[in-house]
């Protein structure tokens, strides 16, 4: 057993309970609970959007890991052995998402985004594989306001992304 194992089934279990609530929310799905606020299909896309530049980014810098080793790594990570959560408990708690990130098609049709963040489960497990492989430490890829986080930060971000986004929706539709 892989010492990912139990983050990649967290990771599964909170996609799997996000999009369980965003699936059968009916007309509350695409309703804004505010002005400044996503709706949960809009949270879905936006989730695909980013855990799409996430997923391509930490595979192009497990390739630059394996190829040319640590002295490569720049920059370093500056949060060290840190977890996410200590990482971004320092970090403001609301921030804009990057233009590349928000969502464009109001989440709609949400089977598609659904679809796509199901799929997701599969690309995140085998990249944790080959993050485990080239070594967590050499893998570096920097968050737009956490700067530098390794492999298993930016793992953790995932989970951490997930964890945050589902507390949103449960809010907005009334789940627990």
């Amino acid at each position: 057993m892989s010492v990912l194992s139990p983050l990649l089934a967290r990771i599964a279990t909170l996609r799997s309970e996000l999009l369980s609530i965003a699936e059968t929310a009916g007309a509350k799905a695409t309703r804004r609970p505010g002005a400044d606020a996503w709706s949960p299909a809009e949270i879905v896309e936006h989730l695909v959007r980013a855990e799409d530049f996430g997923i391509l980014g930490l595979w192009r810098a497990v390739e630059a890991a394996g190829a040319s080793g640590p002295a490569a790594i720049d920059p370093p990570p500056r949060h060290d052995d840190r977890t996410i959560d200590e990482v971004f408990a320092d970090l403001p708690d609301r921030v804009d998402a990057p233009e590349a990130v928000i969502p464009k098609r109001a989440g709609r049709p949400l089977g598609y985004w659904s679809g796509r963040l199901r799929e997701h489960q599969n690309a995140i497990e085998s990249l944790a594989g080959a993050i485990e492989a080239v070594g967590p430490d050499r893998v570096v890829l920097p968050h737009f306001v956490a700067g530098p986080l390794n492999g298993w930060q930016r793992l953790e971000f995932f989970r951490w992304h997930l964890e945050r986004h589902l507390a949103q929706m449960r809010r907005t539709v009334g789940a627990k």
